[in-house]
């Protein structure tokens, strides 16, 4: 319910935009951490 209510005043405030590409970025940085983790864990195997 917290995050609810969190998430529409992000959406009424002017910053809305900035707050959601900050997440973009962050979704996309972690997206390629856990890709190159699982390339890592697949070189372990293939060893």
């Amino acid at each position: 319910m917290t995050v609810l209510k969190s998430l529409g005043l992000a959406r009424s405030s002017s910053c809305y935009s900035s707050i959601l590409s900050c997440c973009e970025t962050q979704q996309i940085i972690s997206l390629k951490i856990i890709k190159h983790f699982v390339w890592e864990m697949d070189l372990k195997k293939s060893q």
